[in-house]
C-alpha cells in the first residue's frame, strides 16, 4: 500500500483509491481517495498519513483510523470490512423489515445530498427533481454544478418522505438528463458517488440501503398500452392487456426478490405499491376513451379488485400517480352524483347564497335541459365520438356553444359568483374524500390538493368560509400553512400597488368583430414592423403557468431585441388574469395582454391554428403566423435563434 506526504502548504495525500463495506451492516462505511476521505457523508482531509495509520480533520474535528487485514478501525472502533470492486453495492448481507418513515412533519428540515462525481469532465449539472407538494402538474428542481473537485451539494425542505428524481448533465434538447431513483427522508444527508472513470455507483447515509438497491436492480418494466392504442381497444381489451403489464412488472420484481433473497421490505413494497399505482392511474385515464356509461359500470368492480385508492407507502413515494388517479376519481364521483356542467349552472341560480345574482331566463333553461339530452347520447359513445357529436354536429354545437358562453359570462367572469361556485365544489370534493377507504395521510394532502387545485387553476383568493373550515378539515399544520401561504399571496398581489399597472388591454375597439382573421390583424396592427411572440393560455391551466415561471429567463434572453409579447387569455375572470400577470411578472413596455369574450377568442383561436393550452406562434415583422410548431419559454436560446432568424 502506497502513503505519501505530499510538500508545501500542508496538503496530505493518501495515494489510495480504497472503498470499504462494512460486513456487517452491508453499507459503504467510508472512500479513502488520494486527496480526500469521505465518511458519515462528509468531505475529510488528511492530516497524518503513515503505514496503517491515517489521522481525517474536517472543521477542527479529527477521526483517527487504523488499516488492518480485513478490517478498520475508526476512533477506536473495529469494523470488519470488505473492498469495493463492484458496480454497485453487492446483496445486503440480512434482510430489513423495517418500513417507510410516513408521516408529516409540522415545519421543514433541510434534506442534503452530496454528490462527488469522479470524472474527466468538471462542471457537469447534477438535479434532484421531487414532486410539487399539492400540485397536479410541476416539479420542485433543484440543479447544482460540480467544482474543480467534482462535488456538487443541493439541500431540499422536506417534511416528508419522498421519493426523488437524480439527473445528472443535460440532453440537446436543455432538458436534464435522467440517472436514477432516490429515497429522501427530512433532515438527512446522503452522499453519492458517481464514479465514471472506474464503474462505480455507491449511497452512504442515513437512507443509503433503499438507494443502493434501487441503484442495483433496474427493473426493465413492460409498458402499458398507450392513450392513442386504448383509443381502439374495447374496454375488456384494454382491462386485460394492462392487468397482464402490471402482473408482469410485479413477477419481475418477485424474480429479483427471490434471486436476492435480503433485498429489504422497503424495496419489495415499492417495486409492487407503485406498479399497482401506475395500473390505476392507467384505468382511471380511459374515462377519456372509453363511454361515460362503461366506464360508469366498470370502474367500481376494478377499484374493489385493486383498491385503487390506497397504498402501503408513504404518499409522496408514489404521487405522481396518486395525485392523477385521486384527481380522476373525484371527477368521476363528481359526475356519477350529478355534478354536472349543467347542474353547477342551475345550482348557482338557485342557490339562496347566490342572492340572485346569476339569472337564467326560459330560454336559457331550455338550452340548458337541451345539453343535457345531448350529453345523455354521448354518455353512450367512446370519447372521440361523443366530442364529434357534441362538437361537430352543427345543432349540437350551437347548444354546446350557447351554453358555454353563458358559462364564461355569467360565472367566470364574475369572481363573486365564481367564488361561491369553487366553495361548493371544494365541499363536495372534501365529503367524497371523507367516504373514500383510504389512509388518513392521504385523505389529508388530497383534501389539500383539492383547495391548491382550486387557487391555481382559478387563480382567485379562496371563499372565506373553506379558509375558516382548513382547521376542521386538514388536520397538518404544514399543509394547512402551505395553502394559506398561497392564498395570502394572491389576496397580496390585489392589494399590492404596482410601478407598472398589467397591460390589459381595452376589448371595447374589438367589441362588433366576429371574424378571426380580422380580430388578429386589428390586434397586432400597432406591432407592424416587430417580431411577436404569441401565448395562448388560461389561467386554470397549469402546464400554461408552468411554462409562465420561465418567462423572466425568456425575457432576460431576448433584452434588447424588437419584440412584442402577446398573450391571449382563454376563460379567465379579469380578476384572475391580473392576479396571475402580477404573480409571474408578465408586464412591460412590449407586453400586452387581451382577454376576449368566449366567441372572440374562440374565432381568434381557430385562425391562428390552436394546438391546445398553452400553444406558442411566431408572428414576422409582416404580421405572417409562422407555420411549425414554436419554441417555450423554457427553452429560451431556441426561442431567440427563432426570432434572430426573423429579423434577418
Amino acid at each position: 500500500m502506497l502513503l505519501m506526504t505530499v510538500a508545501g502548504w500542508g496538503q496530505q495525500k493518501s495515494g489510495l483509491d480504497l472503498c470499504l463495506r462494512d460486513k456487517e451492516t452491508g453499507e459503504w462505511l467510508i472512500g479513502l481517495f488520494d486527496d480526500f476521505a469521505v465518511y458519515d457523508c462528509e468531505y475529510w482531509n488528511y492530516s497524518e498519513v503513515g503505514d496503517k495509520r491515517i489521522v481525517l480533520t474536517m472543521d477542527g474535528k479529527q477521526k483517527e483510523i487504523k488499516l488492518k487485514k480485513n478490517a478498520i478501525v475508526i476512533d477506536g472502533k473495529k469494523h470488519k470490512t470488505e473492498t469495493l470492486t463492484s458496480r454497485y453495492l453487492p446483496d445486503y448481507p440480512v434482510k430489513d423489515e423495517t418500513t417507510f418513515f410516513d408521516y408529516i412533519l409540522d415545519e421543514a428540515q433541510q434534506t442534503t445530498i452530496r454528490i462527488l462525481h469522479i470524472s474527466k469532465k468538471r462542471g457537469v449539472e447534477f438535479g434532484v427533481n421531487i414532486s410539487k407538494p399539492l400540485s397536479l402538474h410541476g416539479e420542485t428542481e433543484s440543479v447544482q454544478i460540480t467544482d474543480s473537485t467534482g462535488r456538487a451539494e443541493i439541500t431540499l425542505p422536506l417534511t416528508y418522505t419522498v421519493k426523488a428524481l437524480l439527473t445528472k448533465g443535460r440532453h440537446k434538447n436543455g432538458q436534464l438528463g435522467y440517472f436514477t431513483n432516490m429515497i429522501l427522508r427530512p433532515g438527512t444527508k446522503t452522499l453519492l458517488l458517481v464514479d465514471d472513470i472506474n464503474k462505480r455507483m455507491y449511497a452512504m447515509g442515513c437512507d443509503s440501503r433503499i438507494i443502493n438497491e434501487l441503484f442495483a436492480t433496474r427493473i426493465n418494466t413492460k409498458h402499458y398500452p398507450s392513450f392513442d392504442k386504448a383509443a381502439v381497444m374495447s374496454a375488456e381489451e384494454y382491462i386485460a392487456s394492462s392487468k397482464k403489464a402490471m402482473s408482469e412488472n410485479i413477477g419481475m420484481a418477485d424474480s429479483i426478490d427471490l434471486s436476492h433473497p435480503t433485498l429489504s421490505a422497503k424495496w419489495k413494497s415499492l417495486q409492487s405499491e407503485d406498479e399497482r399505482m401506475r395500473y390505476s392511474h392507467c384505468l382511471f385515464q380511459q374515462q377519456y376513451n372509453w363511454s361515460k356509461e362503461d366506464f360508469k359500470k366498470l370502474m367500481p368492480k376494478l377499484m374493489a379488485e385493486t383498491n385503487m385508492l390506497s397504498t402501503a407507502l408513504p404518499y409522496h413515494t408514489t404521487s405522481d400517480n396518486l395525485n392523477f388517479i385521486f384527481n380522476d376519481y373525484l371527477t368521476f364521483e363528481k359526475e356519477r352524483s350529478g355534478w354536472t356542467f349543467p347542474n353547477v349552472v342551475r345550482w348557482l341560480a338557485e342557490a339562496p347564497e347566490n342572492g340572485k345574482r346569476l339569472k337564467m331566463s326560459a330560454a336559457d333553461r331550455k338550452m340548458f335541459a337541451t345539453y343535457d339530452s345531448i350529453a345523455k347520447v354521448a354518455e353512450k359513445l367512446r370519447n372521440e365520438e361523443a366530442a364529434r357529436y357534441m362538437y361537430e354536429d352543427d345543432a349540437n354545437k350551437a347548444v354546446v356553444k350557447y351554453c358555454s358562453n353563458f358559462y364564461n359570462a355569467n360565472i367566470q367572469k364574475k369572481p363573486d359568483v365564481m367564488r361561491l361556485m369553487i366553495a361548493e365544489d371544494i365541499k363536495r370534493e372534501w365529503a367524497i374524500m371523507d367516504a373514500c377507504n383510504t389512509t388518513a395521510t392521504i385523505r389529508d394532502v388530497q383534501k389539500a390538493t383539492i383547495v391548491n387545485k382550486m387557487i391555481e387553476t382559478y387563480g382567485i383568493s379562496l371563499p372565506k368560509d373553506i379558509v375558516a373550515s382548513l382547521p376542521n378539515e386538514i388536520h397538518s399544520k404544514y399543509l394547512r400553512k402551505l395553502l394559506t401561504d398561497a392564498n395570502q399571496k394572491l389576496i397580496d398581489y390585489v392589494q399590492k400597488t404596482e410601478t407598472e399597472q398589467p397591460a390589459l388591454q381595452d376589448n371595447r375597439p374589438l367589441e362588433s368583430m366576429t371574424d378571426g382573421r380580422e380580430i388578429f390583424e386589428k390586434i397586432i396592427a400597432p406591432y407592424k414592423g416587430k417580431v411577436i411572440y404569441l401565448d395562448v393560455w388560461g389561467t386554470w391551466c397549469s402546464p400554461c403557468k408552468m411554462e409562465m415561471k420561465n418567462v423572466p429567463a425568456l425575457k432576460e434572453t431576448l433584452k434588447g431585441m424588437d419584440v412584442v409579447f402577446l398573450y391571449l387569455c382563454n376563460g379567465s375572470s379579469d380578476e384572475s388574469l391580473k392576479n396571475n400577470i402580477k404573480q409571474f411578472g408578465l408586464t412591460g413596455k412590449n407586453v400586452v395582454h387581451y382577454n376576449l369574450p368566449a366567441s372572440q377568442q374562440a374565432a381568434l383561436e381557430k385562425y391562428i391554428g390552436l394546438e391546445g393550452y398553452p400553444t406558442y406562434k411566431l408572428i414576422d415583422r409582416n404580421g405572417r403566423i409562422m407555420p411549425g410548431r414554436c419554441p417555450r419559454p423554457s427553452q429560451p436560446d431556441m426561442v431567440k435563434t427563432a426570432i434572430e432568424q426573423l429579423q434577418e
